[in-house]
């Protein structure tokens, strides 16, 4: 478990939404946001909790399965009923040929994105709220240690496939020094 020291260490920077903060940093570096979205598409990935899964790692928090499954049951009402239906209509909008391309559908489809934003930002503050605050997931020996547990467990739960290449990819943005 964890030192006290450690302890008052995430206490201090809890104080923010450093959730946020450490997910729109990760996921502007190079190649990260390509990867999310493919495992969205490719497994039903939540993006959210991958980065939610990726920022314990920074604490060295290793979740095992029916912690990752409590972690995904915090927000799916939230992503099924509110983040994935804007999502949809987004898109819709975005490809439909019925309606014409102007200024409107424009600014229609930018309100869109900036809801789904603002919808997305809500589904963290769910993830931030409950796993800083309850100390969840084992010590690990490294930040990567964590990360790689934490996304193997996580594609093991939703059934699919992820290769050592992309785990690597999406585990180097631990390697940045997020200032929250």
């Amino acid at each position: 478990m964890y030192s006290n020291h450690e302890d008052s260490e995430i206490s201090k920077k809890s104080n923010s939404f450093e959730l946020w903060d450490f997910s729109i940093a990760a996921y502007g570096k190079r190649g990260i946001e390509s990867l999310c979205l493919k495992l969205q598409q490719e497994i039903n990935a939540d993006i959210n909790v991958l980065l939610y899964l990726l920022w314990l790692s920074t604490f060295k928090r290793q979740l095992k399965s029916d912690q990752i499954l409590s972690v995904i049951n915090v927000t799916k009402f939230w992503q099924s009923q509110v983040v994935q239906p804007i999502r949809k209509t987004r898109k819709i909008l975005k490809k439909s040929s019925a309606l014409s391309d102007n200024a409107f559908k424009e600014e229609t489809y930018s309100d869109l994105l900036e809801l789904e934003l603002i919808a997305e930002k809500f589904a963290q503050k769910q993830l931030f709220g409950d796993g800083v605050t309850r100390h969840i997931g084992d010590l690990a020996s490294t930040k990567e240690a964590a990360a790689r547990a934490n996304l193997k467990n996580y594609i093991e739960i939703l059934d699919g496939t992820i290769n050592t290449a992309d785990i690597d990819e999406l585990s180097s943005i631990l390697k940045q020094d997020y200032k929250m």
